[in-house]
């Protein structure tokens, strides 16, 4: 809901989700993510590409950076179920996922 404020409006979009995938991987799911945010959380996803990233302590290429918004801690673990399958579907160990203040390693299913 858009407020008016005093010379000014604003909505708010709550706590911010951000994740990075391997930009080189992105292609191949990419789709498939943009139906998933835009569905399960109502809006579309702004990226930041070509990110050089170190991953668990080795240089590893460059990442893109997802991230979404959205109100309330319920819709967290439809998100990081989706990004254990995605990190799966893409032969990653994990995917590295910031919620809020918080900060996960997600790990497909054993």
């Amino acid at each position: 809901m858009i407020e008016q404020k005093s010379g000014y409006q604003e909505e708010y979009l709550g706590k911010p989700a951000i994740f990075s995938i391997p930009s080189l991987k992105l292609e191949d799911v990419e789709y498939e993510i943009n139906n998933f945010l835009i569905e399960n959380y109502g809006h579309a996803w702004s990226q930041t590409p070509n990110i050089n990233g170190v991953w668990m302590g080795r240089p590893d290429g460059e990442y893109t950076k997802i991230e979404i918004s959205f109100v309330g801690k319920e819709k967290i673990p439809a998100l990081k179920r989706f990004l254990a399958q995605i990190a799966e579907k893409i032969g990653e160990e994990c995917i590295y996922l910031l919620t809020g203040a918080d900060s996960w390693y997600i790990y497909p299913p054993k």
